[in-house]
């Protein structure tokens, strides 16, 4: 009996000890490292050429892979500052569009007829009737986003 006791203390102090020992992880190689050994490739002795052709395409799809993880180092980078400065934004849009707009006068030509003058008026009533639906849609797409926020 004692000794299954014994040996679960055994097991649970080493592997307590294990999880304090420091494990050391080489960095990974740079893309300058991969395309060094990528050129000395050609230059092995002892080696046939479906050998090098090999260590090649391999080299190769490590540079790839470097450069693709670079590429999204940076878009991660990106996208972090955009979330970053996204609140600021927010507010600064939000306070905008607080803001009452000022009183617009038209000043139509002195010159203009009737009829002309009916045809600005028609196309101003579209451009506000244009510009309520698109308050109303993007009213409607802020509301969605509210509510798939919550869920």
């Amino acid at each position: 009996m004692r000794r299954p006791v014994s040996f679960l203390s055994f097991l649970f102090l080493l592997t307590v000890a294990s999880a304090q020992i420091p494990r050391v992880v080489d960095p990974p190689p740079t893309a300058e490292a991969v395309q060094e050994k990528l050129d000395q490739v050609d230059g092995l002795a002892g080696r046939d050429d479906a050998g090098k052709a090999t260590l090649k395409e391999a080299y190769q799809r490590a540079l790839a892979s470097l450069t693709a993880a670079r590429e999204h180092d940076q878009k991660i980078t990106e996208f972090q500052k955009a979330i970053d400065e996204a609140p600021s934004k927010l507010a600064a849009i939000k306070d905008e569009l607080a803001r009452p707009v000022g009183e617009v006068k038209p000043t139509p030509p002195r010159d203009a007829t009737v009829t002309q003058l009916e045809q600005q008026l028609k196309q101003a009533q579209a451009e506000l009737d244009a510009a309520r639906n698109q308050v109303s849609e993007l009213a409607g797409e802020s509301a969605s986003r509210k509510t798939r926020r919550t869920d």
